[in-house]
């Protein structure tokens, strides 16, 4: 019976596929840190000694929270949620790009 090399080579060429992609989506950027001490739904602040319990990456950016209800509460709609951290993001942006004169 012949098509046992062939399952064989067909499943090896597969597995090399699979493993390409992760390996290319493990060099992607890393995520943009998260820059505040609250939690990213109810903005209570962080434990000074626990710091956050559970976090997320969103769109490239790392998102924190003080709860796993708070994780459900941004899973259900994260915009809701990213705007803080994008602004702070953009004006840092804004302060480390030399403005263009006329």
């Amino acid at each position: 019976m012949e098509p046992k090399p062939l399952i064989f080579f067909a499943s090896s060429v597969i597995a090399l596929i699979l493993t390409s992609c992760v390996t290319h989506s493990a060099k992607a950027e890393k995520p943009k840190p998260y820059p505040f001490n609250y939690c990213a739904v109810i903005k209570k602040e962080f434990d000074e000694e626990e710091g956050p319990k559970y976090g997320r990456i969103h769109d490239g950016y790392q998102v924190k929270f003080c709860c796993y209800p708070c994780t459900k509460a941004f899973d259900v709609n994260p915009e809701a949620f990213m705007g803080p951290i994008r602004e702070y993001y953009a004006k840092e942006a804004a302060l480390v790009t030399p403005q263009q004169s006329n």
